[in-house]
């Protein structure tokens, strides 16, 4: 029956044969609560591992659905970009515009003192010759002449006043642009975050289980490679043998 155990487990079972059997009783219920907390704390071990591993998938999923708001961060950012760039090219063309505007208005003041001229002169003729079929015509042209400013100086304030508006709309753009790019770095400073704490945890993790790898071997060497369970199961036979020896050799 001792073929399994060590030596050192026979001289103590030899040790144990001279002890009363309360002794031995209490001995054995000693091992039993033992074995009892060694599976507690394996117990609590192991569940210490899963609320690890819970804490590192929640993690995770969170820095999955950060990666996923910085996506749509960064399509947000490029569609802004994309706007600020038609603004921008709108806001040229009404430059354009308002330069050949410009040019226009000079070209009419330019133009028209010498068509006040050449009326001045046509009244002279006409004073002279048709005085009466010819002065109308050219009053016409004068008032349709002081009409075309009046609308060219319309237009000019109509674009000026469009051209300002375009230049807010520019400005609330950059101050967007702006407040997404800070949100977008703290995004990132976020994310560096949880990738640090992932990693303590893994590390944590790590030392875990070798712990338990470095205690494991550690109760494997210090009972000579034989089963614990199986020693305490030859330690209870051998006991109830004794008890039954004792009882034939006392009553």
């Amino acid at each position: 029956m001792l073929q399994f155990a060590s030596q050192r487990y026979i001289k103590t079972f030899r040790i144990l044969l001279l002890l009363p059997p309360l002794v031995l009783l209490l001995l054995l219920l000693l091992l039993l609560l033992l074995l009892l907390l060694l599976l507690l704390l394996l117990l609590l071990l192991l569940l210490l591992l899963l609320l690890l591993l819970l804490l590192l998938l929640l993690l995770l999923l969170l820095l999955l659905l950060l990666l996923l708001l910085l996506l749509l961060l960064l399509l947000l950012l490029l569609l802004l970009l994309l706007l600020l760039l038609q603004q921008l090219l709108l806001l040229i063309l009404l430059l354009l515009l308002l330069l050949l505007l410009l040019l226009l208005l000079l070209l009419l003041l330019l133009l028209l003192p010498l068509l006040l001229l050449l009326l001045l002169l046509f009244l002279l003729l006409l004073l002279l010759l048709l005085p009466l079929l010819l002065l109308p015509l050219l009053l016409l042209l004068l008032l349709l002449l002081l009409l075309l400013l009046l609308l060219l100086l319309l237009l000019l304030l109509l674009l000026l006043l469009q051209l300002l508006l375009l230049l807010l709309l520019l400005l609330l753009q950059l101050l967007l642009l702006l407040l997404l790019l800070l949100l977008l770095l703290l995004l990132l400073l976020l994310l560096l975050l949880l990738l640090l704490l992932l990693l303590l945890l893994l590390l944590l993790l790590l030392l875990l289980l070798l712990f338990h790898f470095r205690s494991t071997v550690g109760n494997m060497a210090k009972f000579n490679n034989y089963d614990i369970y199986g020693t305490h199961l030859i330690l209870c036979k051998m006991y109830l043998q004794y008890l039954y020896l004792y009882t034939l050799r006392n009553y």
